[in-house]
């Protein structure tokens, strides 16, 4: 385990250090919220040892110490949108070829709050992930960003047990633009448009200028849609057949992933 002593840098952004103290019924060797940090250091950062959360934005302590942020300042966040994150992703394997059981690579691109996001922040226990890889010079991706808002669309209506998840958690949806309306590589203030355009507190939407996404799944048709296993693993191919992917996202909801265990 990696423990926030070795950070102590970071200490500054909680106030002054003091020496621990001994709390009652606390045992400073114990981590008594499973945060990551032991006790002894909670009461030397000043977060709440009984507490993962000390500050409740969704966040652990440990991790938001890890990457720089105030475990105690709600506004102080990983990520602006709220999307998840992963202290372990540096010890996953994979991302390096696209295919069917293979873990999807490790892009990390900048979403429409102009934050670097790393899709494997996203690797969780229970939560499938589709991947969309969208431009705006697409009109069917256009209907597909407005469907995904709330709209009606003969096109997709068939699958809106899907929209229905990923409105309430249950499903992952990470936009990858890739391209602006008149076909040029986007710009943050692209992205940013996009995301007012098409709104959706959920939904990342990540500038890809250079098409990494593009380029690691060999796309050839828009648009297409990647379903990802929670372990971020290529569950179904939809690049170039974006039904694919969203039929198996509502087998998935039904309770039969029909993944080999």
């Amino acid at each position: 385990m990696r423990h926030i002593g070795a950070l102590w840098g970071l200490a500054g952004l909680t106030g002054c250090v003091v020496a621990p103290t001994a709390d009652e019924g606390l045992d400073p060797d114990a981590d008594s919220d499973s945060d990551g940090l032991l006790d002894a250091e909670e009461i030397q950062l000043g977060t709440d040892p009984l507490d993962a959360d000390s500050d409740d934005d969704s966040y652990s302590d440990r991790d938001e110490l890890f990457e720089g942020k105030d475990p105690l300042d709600p506004s102080s966040v990983i990520y602006q949108g709220g999307w998840p994150y992963f202290y372990g992703k540096t010890e996953l394997k994979g991302g390096k070829d696209y295919d069917v059981g293979n873990r999807f690579a490790n892009l990390q691109l900048v979403d429409q709050y102009g934050d670097a996001v790393s899709l494997w922040d996203f690797y969780n226990e229970d939560r499938y992930v589709i991947l969309d890889l969208c431009g705006a010079v697409c009109p069917i991706c256009v209907d597909l960003g407005l469907w995904l808002s709330g709209e009606p669309s003969l096109t997709f209506d068939p699958w809106v047990d899907v929209r229905n998840a990923v409105d309430a958690g249950e499903l992952n949806w990470v936009t990858f633009y890739f391209m602006d309306p008149h076909g040029e590589p986007p710009t943050p203030e692209d992205v940013a448009d996009w995301a007012e355009r098409i709104p959706h507190p959920l939904i990342p939407v990540l500038a890809d200028p250079d098409a990494e996404s593009v380029s690691f799944v060999e796309l050839s048709v828009l648009p297409s849609l990647v379903l990802l296993s929670p372990d971020l693993k290529v569950h179904t191919d939809g690049v170039d057949n974006h039904p694919a992917a969203l039929d198996a996202a509502l087998t998935v909801l039904a309770g039969v992933s029909g993944s080999e265990p």
